[in-house]
């Protein structure tokens, strides 16, 4: 009797029902999928990597030629050097740039 009880549990569960429906099939277009959601996660890693870095250049590019317009007028130019630095620390300290990255 106990012997029935665990084969009915274990043929009526739904567990069961979709072990016996997967096919060979199935199981290659997850793996397929799995496989392009890993290339897409990569490429996605890549690209904001590149977009970072090119935010950063374009960045000291610009802190550059304000410093080379503002040469003649230093207590501006240490008003504005402050106020960039303030904000870079802002921008990578505790808080900040840094912490968004929780996934990589």
């Amino acid at each position: 009797m106990i012997s029935s009880s665990i084969q009915m549990k274990s043929i009526s569960s739904p567990e069961t029902a979709v072990m016996k429906k997967i096919t060979p099939d199935h199981i290659s277009q997850y793996l397929d999928g799995a496989e392009l959601e890993m290339k897409n996660s990569y490429a996605e890693k890549f690209h904001r990597k590149i977009f970072t870095f090119s935010t950063m250049i374009v960045s000291m590019i610009f802190f550059v030629i304000l410093v080379i317009l503002l040469k003649d007028n230093p207590d501006v130019m240490e008003k504005v050097i402050y106020t960039v630095g303030g904000v870079v620390v802002g921008a990578f300290g505790g808080y900040g740039f840094g912490k968004n990255k929780s996934d990589e």
